[in-house]
């Protein structure tokens, strides 16, 4: 897989898609990525050629594009037409935007579930698109596990109308 970075400018980013195609047509990459795109930017580039997945930061607290965010573009605008296009979202800076202190709802439910904050939010984000692959870090092997369980955590109708 290689990613490439959308840029504002629309030439340069056009530029350099149609280099990563190049080098997939001569077999140096296999796949495509592309990273902090917009919805017209995705748009545009398929129409080029086959992309494989998008990396978009989106999390719990942040689930559509924040003008005053330093991280580009989140996926909340992309996810519907990932999930349209059959497309993998992956979604970067998951848990490092969505456990700010003061996270009320993810506390609360994941004190009631039993489970970490930092499994809750895989799950949450495991649950909205079946297109999803959250792709967290971990610091130790307890970690690993966590995040590996939270795969298995389930969520009635009034646990996702609760977190919203």
């Amino acid at each position: 897989m290689h990613y490439g970075k959308a840029t504002s400018s629309p030439g340069d980013y056009e530029e350099g898609l149609a280099n990563m195609l190049a080098l997939q047509k001569e077999g140096k990459i296999l796949h495509i990525g592309l990273s902090n795109a917009t919805v017209d930017q995705f748009k545009r580039a398929i129409k080029m050629g086959k992309i494989a997945s998008v990396e978009n930061m989106y999390s719990y607290t942040q689930r559509i594009t924040d003008p005053a965010s330093p991280y580009g573009f989140q996926g909340g605008e992309l996810l519907p037409f990932c999930e349209e296009n059959q497309i993998i979202f992956i979604p970067f800076f998951s848990l490092q935007t969505s456990l700010p202190t003061g996270q009320n709802e993810m506390k609360e439910l994941a004190d009631a579930k039993g489970v970490t904050v930092a499994q809750l939010n895989i799950a949450w984000l495991l649950h909205q698109s079946s297109w999803i692959l959250p792709i967290p870090g971990t610091t130790s092997i307890q970690h690993l596990e966590e995040n590996i369980n939270a795969a298995n955590i389930a969520f009635s109708d009034d646990e996702l109308a609760f977190l919203g």
